[in-house]
């Protein structure tokens, strides 16, 4: 958990990535807890938001443990636009999570 939300710049990107999922969930991205990062228990409404949402999580946790500890926000964000074309060239890509995608 510390390597994800506090070591190196994780708490930028972290504060980021809460206000992406804020986005989605229309909610403040203060009720988004840290342990998403760690427990999947998430019961949201739509399966195209819970995918689109699971999605963030799981290339947050991605970016933050195999790429680079120093990664920056600005690099993190051009890391989950490739990563978003790249799902959309898949031919149900963008029918699996919808349009949640278009905050990054």
């Amino acid at each position: 958990m510390h390597r994800l939300t506090t070591c190196g710049r994780g708490t930028e990107i972290w504060t980021w990535t809460k206000a992406c999922l804020a986005g989605i969930l229309r909610t403040d991205p203060a009720h988004i807890p840290n342990e998403w990062l760690v427990r999947r228990q998430l019961h949201l409404w739509s399966p195209q938001k819970r995918r689109a949402t699971l999605w963030i999580l799981v290339h947050m946790i991605w970016a933050r443990t195999q790429i680079n500890e120093a990664l920056s926000p600005h690099d993190y964000g051009g890391f989950l636009q490739r990563a978003r074309w790249k799902a959309y060239q898949v031919t149900a890509g963008q029918r699996q999570v919808g349009r949640y995608l278009e905050v990054l």
